[in-house]
């Protein structure tokens, strides 16, 4: 059955109900597991502060200046220092996307074990690229890992 609030008692009842403090609960009780904390909730904004749909998504990301929408390609960094140096010099924010190089000899952890490509771009020399949701690695002709 499906509970449709009519009264105003029963609306002002599925507004409480509905709180964000109070929507951790026991599935099989209902009692509260935990409040969320302000950390916790702005960790929540900042991932869901704009519609990023990643790489395989718009590469572009879109402005709205003046009720006017225009598109800014994703800046891209060789290294970590240039990235840093960019936010310092004010040309990124904290939540400008990117691109970012990643040294081979170094770890890149994700969700899952071994994430298939969501894309591959074979390009005139020989060399391709394996776009996954959040990295992409750029392969040599033999396979061999020449970025991340």
């Amino acid at each position: 059955a499906v509970h449709v609030p009519l009264s105003l008692e029963a609306q002002a009842e599925a507004r409480l109900l509905m709180f964000s403090h109070t929507n951790l609960l026991y599935p099989a009780i209902g009692d509260p597991i935990s409040v969320p904390t302000q950390d916790m909730l702005l960790g929540l904004y900042i991932l869901t502060v704009e519609n990023n749909q990643g790489i395989y998504g718009n590469r572009y990301h879109p402005y709205n200046s003046n009720k006017k929408i225009f598109y800014c390609k994703k800046l891209s960094f060789s290294s970590y220092d240039d990235a840093l140096r960019a936010y310092r010099e004010k040309r990124i924010h904290l939540y400008s996307p990117l691109w970012l190089r990643w040294r081979v000899d170094l770890r890149i952890t994700t969700s899952v074990n071994r994430e298939a490509p969501i894309e591959v771009q074979y390009e005139s020399l020989g060399t391709f690229r394996e776009i996954h949701e959040h990295y992409r690695i750029i392969r040599s002709m033999m396979g061999e890992i020449l970025s991340i």
